[in-house]
């Protein structure tokens, strides 16, 4: 069962690459539970992947680094991935 905390975590990725993406209906985060937190898997279509991990994947980092610094806030421990 997931912490709640872990549910909003999802919510927010979900939300900030939606923001991102070009066809944000066709973006799906596949979520693993572990006991100390998450580990996000963002799936997109080629074109709104390129957009989130951005030139040089400076995009994608600025994103990890969100999501790390809440779980560090939290307690937690999340891991963002990238996939096809």
């Amino acid at each position: 069962m997931p912490d709640p905390r872990d549910l909003s975590v999802c919510n927010l990725l979900l939300e900030i690459c939606q923001a991102i993406a070009r066809t944000p209906d066709e973006l799906l985060i596949g979520t693993e539970w572990h006991e100390e937190g998450a580990s996000l898997t963002i799936h997109a279509r080629r074109d709104d992947l390129t957009q989130i991990i951005g030139t040089y994947g400076i995009t994608i980092e600025a994103i990890r680094a969100l999501i790390r610094g809440i779980g560090m806030k939290s307690g937690r421990r999340y891991s963002v991935y990238v996939e096809q």
